[in-house]
């Protein structure tokens, strides 16, 4: 049994609720009380894009995005709270696609019958739509916060404080790009022709640049474009007419997107375009973006002009600053009087105002037509800086086309980059210039030199303000130089004319042109030439005129007038009677003044040239001195000449007679009359050398010697004598001698020998040395060397020691006739000495013996000699044996020879020595030029004085001969100086011997040149 009921339209109602809740267009659900899917609608699984199987059973979390699952749980958590609230939560829902759905959704909870948590049911409606507008509206607000910030910030910046307007524009630009994530912000410079992009900011590498000049024949349409001050807006850079002329060569290049670009105008006038640039993604410019762009493009325009502003506040401070500079200069040039003070004030001045690297200036010599940096200042010095001493001294072909506009007096000014001659810009650089600018300085329209001003490291451009002023300055410097220099002349002319006046050694008038003459000036000399005051003169109380010797007075007034007439200048000489009645020789010297057209003043000037006249009688005594010391000087020489020929006869026979068999009686002859023969050509070589030395004429010629070679040489020459006396003889040289010094060993010679010699004349018993020792060692290379002769002699009173020193004087008469002599010989000695820095010296004791001693500072050494010279080879063949045998050699021997005795003596020796030697006597030099080739000899002995031709010339014109260049010629001559001996070997000779001929020399000469 059952009840029925009619459920009819309780299933109707449910059936029109379930298909309101599927053709509903929410979001229509239910989950259990774990949050799982129970039910949803057909709207729900459409807005989802799953399919109903792939949301049912499913948690509700998992569909929801997952940073608002912890919100989502909060909600629900809190549900039961707010039951009856109907709370309202907004999510974002994640579709199958993965995009999101934002929905506003409510819920509520579903109960059992007890009461019991089963479920939630919930609807929600999709606000996507309302939620992206919420968002954009979030984020164009958030835009204009940042650009206003941005805007705030840099319209409140103060741009002219900036050094300039680079700095201000790098600001502006970096500050737009990141404030509008453009990847490239650039500002572009307009002109007529041409758009250059003066900076570029690029925010991905943050990093500023420049970039391309556009010109406008290469853009037309882009010019055009612009030109009309329009904004260029393109989101698409592909797609838009007015930058189609980049693609290509721009936005290609730099993967340029979207461009917006923004025309910069001031005072109406187009003068740049600010161009925002994004790469990779393209940029949808929205309003907010333009209106900060126009906005960000007035900033740059209001920075421009505070830019401009500040250009002129700083050119106006600048010119302002140069011209207070240019004060100072001017107060330096009206007070300085020195060139050199005004330069060094100037060039620093000036060099800091213009802010210069180096400031200088070049000075030209008209003299010599060269350039030389004169002063110089560089930066950072609070002095002038020492010139360059490379830059002195220059001719103007050294400064290139630099000098040709300065010459023309024309400004050069350069960048040296840009200067095309290689060579100057070199130069140029080489003194580290970058840019200058030169001003030509002209005094008195001739060029002086040139001011420069540089700079080391930027390239320049002058502005006209300061080549303006720095012009003025060039023409003040030329001002002051001429200024200077006419000073400077007229003070040279007043100081000479001051010194003339008073200082020079005559007195200086300025006389009316009347009867008396009468002094209108007259300086102080006045008083020493005449003994009277100068202001006698001056105030008529005497004349000049009255002071002329009475005897001179009328000639001298007569000379004066007739120079007048004549219009030439007065030149008289006269005496005058000073004051003391003393009679002074005046010399004058004279001429007129005119004054229109007519003889005003005569000024003049008189000079004592009483020293002068005494000094003229004296001048005459004395060229009549030394014309009497040269005759004598002359006929000494000559007479020297004259008697050593005969001398060379007598000594050269006797030599040969006493080599001969004779009588004892006749031997003892032979060697008085040789003995004498020889006494006499030393009494000639004493006299001969007293009147060189007297008139200056006798010169050293040092050379290095062995010392003890020398020495032993001069001990040999003594030993026959004091062998004659049975007088010991020694010769001592200490330890420490060095073994060569350099000397003149023919004078070194001549004063031991006459020292020995003198030990021997007056020592009857005892011994004689000659010591020789080290007084003084300077360096290894000179020491002061002292020779002494000792002997035990007769001794020397001490009154008469400085008496025997004196020419053609002895100790006393009577050794003048006991040991005879000239008396010349210590004088000689001790006047050599006089030529090496010396004297001789003497201790002595009566009875007890005399020390003559001499100390010669030498230049010695210890080094072995490796080329002997040819002087020394001549000594060393001396000292060889003499071989008296003959020779039965043929030879062809030529004798050149005036004398007859002379050729005979030689022809005997030659025939002594060579039996069957062929000899050519010939008679003079030229007689011998032209016999040689015909007698072709092996050897020739040439004399050296002759008549017709001497024997130099002689040697010269046969060595010029080809078979003659090779002869042995040997000179023989009564000379005995080396420098006859030079003369010899510089006219081409090989050998020298001197008269007296001896047959010994005569054979080891020809043995020398023979063998």
């Amino acid at each position: 049994m059952g009840i029925g009921q009619d459920i009819t339209n309780e299933i109707q109602i449910q059936n029109q609720y379930k298909n309101l809740i599927q053709t509903a267009t929410d979001i229509i659900f239910e989950v259990d009380d774990d949050g799982n899917f129970t039910f949803i609608n057909d709207f729900t699984i459409k807005i989802l894009g799953y399919d109903e199987n792939e949301i049912l059973t499913r948690n509700y979390s998992e569909f929801i995005r997952p940073d608002y699952i912890d919100e989502m749980m909060h909600f629900y958590q809190n549900l039961e709270e707010n039951e009856f609230d109907f709370p309202t939560i907004e999510i974002p829902l994640l579709k199958k696609s993965g995009e999101i759905v934002w929905i506003s959704q409510k819920v509520m909870i579903r109960r059992n019958d007890s009461h019991k948590i089963i479920g939630y049911s919930g609807i929600a409606r999709d606000i996507t739509i309302l939620k992206n507008i919420e968002a954009e509206n979030r984020i164009r607000q958030e835009k204009n916060e940042e650009y206003n910030k941005i805007i705030k910030k840099l319209s409140t910046t103060n741009f002219s404080n900036f050094e300039s307007f680079e700095i201000s524009i790098k600001l502006i630009l970096e500050a737009a790009a990141n404030v509008s994530k453009c990847n490239r912000v650039s500002f572009w410079k307009y002109t007529q022709d041409t758009i250059c992009c003066e900076n570029i900011y690029l925010l991905d590498s943050n990093e500023f640049g420049t970039g391309n000049t556009l010109e406008q024949k290469n853009f037309p349409v882009y010019f055009e474009a612009i030109k009309n001050k329009k904004q260029i807006v393109a989101s698409d850079v592909y797609n838009k007419w007015e930058i189609s002329e980049f693609i290509e060569n721009y936005f290609f290049k730099n993967h340029i997107k979207s461009t917006l670009d923004i025309p910069i105008l001031t005072n109406g006038e187009l003068i740049g375009i600010l161009c925002f640039e994004t790469t990779i993604v393209i940029r949808n410019w929205d309003n907010e973006d333009i209106n900060f762009a126009r906005t960000a493009s007035d900033i740059i325009s209001l920075a421009i002009a505070s830019q401009m502003r500040y250009e002129v506040d700083k050119k106006l401070e600048y010119k302002s600053e140069l011209l207070s500079a240019m004060a100072l200069c001017t107060e330096k040039f009206l007070n300085s009087k020195d060139i050199t003070a005004i330069f060094s004030d100037v060039l620093i001045i000036m060099g800091k105002a213009t802010k210069s690297h180096r400031a200088y200036y070049y000075e030209n010599d008209t003299t010599t037509g060269l350039i030389s940096q004169k002063y110089r200042w560089i930066i950072n010095n609070l002095k002038l800086t020492e010139n360059n001493v490379k830059l002195q001294n220059l001719p103007h072909e050294f400064f290139e086309e630099l000098l040709t506009p300065l010459l023309n007096n024309q400004i050069f000014e350069a960048t040296v980059s840009k200067i095309e001659n290689e060579s100057l810009r070199n130069k140029l650089l080489n003194v580290d210039v970058t840019s200058l600018i030169l001003f030509p300085i002209f005094v008195k329209n001739k060029f002086h030199g040139f001011l420069g001003f540089d700079d080391t490291q930027n390239k320049r451009i002058w502005s006209e303000d300061e080549i303006n002023i720095l012009q003025t300055l060039a023409r003040n410097i030329a001002a002051s130089i001429e200024r200077i220099t006419n000073e400077i002349a007229i003070n040279e002319s007043e100081e000479k004319f001051r010194l003339l006046a008073n200082n020079i050694p005559g007195t200086v008038y300025l006389s009316k042109y009347d009867k008396y003459a009468t002094k209108i000036y007259i300086n102080d000399e006045i008083e020493k030439l005449t003994g009277y005051p100068k202001s006698d003169f001056l105030t008529n109380n005497l004349s000049f005129i009255d002071l002329i010797h009475p005897e001179d007075k009328e000639k001298t007034l007569q000379s004066e007038q007739d120079a007048i007439e004549n219009e030439r200048p007065i030149h008289s000489v006269f005496r005058i009677l000073r004051k003391n009645k003393e009679i002074v020789w005046v010399e004058e010297f004279g001429d007129v003044i005119y004054k229109d057209g007519k003889i005003a003043f005569i000024e003049g000037i008189f000079i004592d040239i009483t020293e002068r006249k005494q000094a003229e009688t004296f001048i005459k005594a004395k060229e009549l001195a030394e014309a009497s010391n040269k005759a004598k000087s002359e006929f000494l020489a000559n007479m020297s000449h004259e008697i050593r020929t005969p001398l060379n006869g007598i000594i050269g026979f006797t030599d040969l007679l006493m080599k001969t068999n004779l009588g004892r009686t006749q031997e003892k002859y032979m060697v008085t009359v040789n003995q004498s023969a020889h006494s006499l050509l030393d009494i000639i070589n004493d006299i001969l050398d007293f009147s060189k030395i007297e008139a200056g004429k006798l010169d050293l010629y040092i050379e290095k010697y062995d010392v003890k070679e020398i020495l032993s040489q001069i001990i040999d020459l003594i030993l026959y004598e004091s062998n004659q006396k049975k007088l010991g003889l020694e010769l001592n040289i200490a330890p420490d001698v060095p073994k060569y010094f350099w000397i003149d060993s023919v004078r070194l010679k001549q004063i031991l020998i006459n020292l020995l010699a003198n030990a021997v004349k007056f020592t009857k018993e005892g011994s004689i040395k000659l010591n020789v020792s080290v007084i003084e060692k300077t360096d290894d290379s000179r020491a002061k060397i002292r020779f002494a002769v000792i002997d035990t002699g007769i001794g020397i009173l001490e009154e008469n020691k400085k008496k025997i020193f004196q020419a053609f004087s002895q100790e006393d008469s009577s050794t003048t006739r006991k040991f005879g002599g000239t008396g010349l010989g210590l004088t000689i000695s001790n006047q050599l000495l006089g030529l090496m820095n010396s004297h001789l010296q003497v201790d002595s004791i009566i009875e007890m013996g005399s020390t003559f001693y001499f100390d010669l500072d030498l230049e010695i050494s210890n080094q072995i000699l490796e080329n002997i010279d040819p002087n020394e080879t001549l000594i060393a063949i001396k000292e060889l044996p003499i071989k008296t045998n003959k020779s039965s050699k043929k030879i062809k021997i030529m004798i050149v020879e005036d004398n007859k005795v002379n050729m005979l003596l030689l022809k005997t020796i030659l025939k002594n020595l060579y039996s069957e030697a062929t000899i050519s006597e010939i008679p003079n030099g030229k007689v011998a030029v032209d016999q040689f080739e015909i007698i072709n000899p092996d050897i020739i002995f040439m004399d050296i004085q002759m008549p017709i031709m001497n024997g130099y010339e002689a040697t010269r014109k046969i060595r010029n001969l080809k078979s003659g260049k090779k002869i042995p010629i040997i000179a023989i001559t009564a000379g005995t100086e080396k420098e006859e001996k030079d003369k010899c070997i510089e006219a081409g000779m090989n050998d020298y011997i001197s008269k007296p001929i001896i047959k010994g020399i005569i054979g080891e000469t020809l043995s020398k040149w023979t063998s």
